[in-house]
């Protein structure tokens, strides 16, 4: 049921799988890429020679309790980040970044347990789900307050949006579906069987495609092809293990998922519906996204849960290889990118249900 859930379950079976890990090879190059060699640098960790992918560690921003997820409008240069609350009521709240000054110009309060975001830049609608409460939150980027709320399946765990067709996906944990969010007063007109466990999910706006992660907790990890158009699964994809996070790389039809009981990024074929390799990133990454412009990946690692901070490692995705990894707060569960302005965003939730507000990292690209 959401991150909540995911997250205490990956902890437990963290040694085994980190065994299991380091027998995996496949023969796509990118199988084989090891991290760039490492300097100490004044932001954390940073790689050396030509090839790195250069950011600092610009600002940390207060924001709610346990945040789970951020995502961010390139148009507004505004980044929205899903706080599920505390564990007494776990009452969600949306936080308003302004990218320009990095502060909180809002705080937006939605169902209980907010769990995950996406924004619509076309229309400027955010969408929030609300593990708990069952629903999705629309809220107006113009006004900063809520427009909608509309009823999807039990334990709603994630959301991704399509700004070319207007339509937003929602993964049911609990039902095995994906509820689809379409027109002006934002109903649900297809519900969508998507696998026994689905939690997290990514859409291909360049092929229309969606890619969701079976997290049912038995050994069948697979990521699941639907075609919004036909409603249905055209494509199951074996895993090595569990499935995390997902991001879609429209510009080269790579998808990347994370597995957060490990140290594995797994690169997937969108032609071939294929796993074609494995990038060592840091323990337990819990985040992926992509810069396209730049041909660069970066992950959200958690770390262990006595590590007093995370990491973001930053990869070349034309080689496959790490060039930085940089340190960022404590136990990061989500990652952002806005392409326009090519900076970071890290969520940092900290502690599970604890009282202390969670941050965000801001990695900004290194001054020439």
């Amino acid at each position: 049921m959401g991150r909540v859930t995911r997250r205490a379950a990956g902890t437990a079976g963290c040694a085994a799988a980190l065994l299991w890990f380091a027998g995996l090879a496949y023969a796509d190059p990118l199988a084989a890429a090891k991290p760039a060699g490492l300097s100490r640098g004044a932001s954390g960790m940073r790689a050396q020679g030509p090839a790195a992918r250069c950011w600092r560690a610009a600002a940390t921003v207060t924001v709610g309790p346990t945040p789970f997820a951020a995502a961010t409008d390139p148009k507004t240069d505004r980044i929205y980040v899903a706080n599920a609350g505390v564990a007494s009521k776990y009452q969600g709240t949306v936080s308003v970044i302004n990218g320009r000054t990095n502060r909180v110009i809002k705080t937006i309060r939605v169902g209980r347990e907010a769990d995950s975001v996406a924004v619509n830049s076309a229309t400027n609608r955010i969408f929030v789900t609300n593990d708990i409460s069952g629903t999705v939150s629309v809220i107006s980027g113009r006004t900063l307050r809520v427009i909608a709320t509309v009823r999807v399946g039990a334990n709603p765990s994630d959301v991704a949006v399509n700004a070319r067709t207007g339509a937003a996906y929602v993964t049911n944990a609990v039902n095995g579906t994906v509820s689809v969010i379409r027109g002006p007063r934002y109903r649900v007109t297809a519900t969508i069987g998507s696998g026994s466990g689905p939690s997290d999910i990514a859409v291909n706006p360049s092929t229309g495609l969606l890619y969701v992660a079976d997290r049912a907790g038995n050994d069948d990890n697979t990521i699941a092809v639907i075609d919004p158009r036909v409603k249905t699964i055209i494509a199951s994809i074996p895993l090595p293990g569990a499935g995390d996070a997902i991001a879609a790389d429209r510009t080269t039809n790579r998808i990347y998922v994370t597995s957060d009981i490990g140290t594995s990024l797994w690169v997937i074929s969108g032609q071939s519906n294929s796993v074609t390799g494995t990038i060592a990133v840091g323990t337990s990454p819990s985040g992926v996204a992509v810069l396209p412009r730049t041909r660069t990946v970066v992950v959200a690692n958690s770390g262990a849960i006595s590590d007093t901070h995370g990491t973001m490692s930053v990869i070349n995705a034309r080689t496959g290889t790490v060039t930085s990894t940089l340190r960022a707060g404590r136990h990061p569960d989500d990652i952002a990118v806005n392409w326009k302005t090519r900076r970071v965003y890290v969520v940092n939730s900290g502690f599970l249900g604890h009282r202390r507000f969670g941050t965000v990292t801001v990695f900004a690209p290194c001054r020439a």
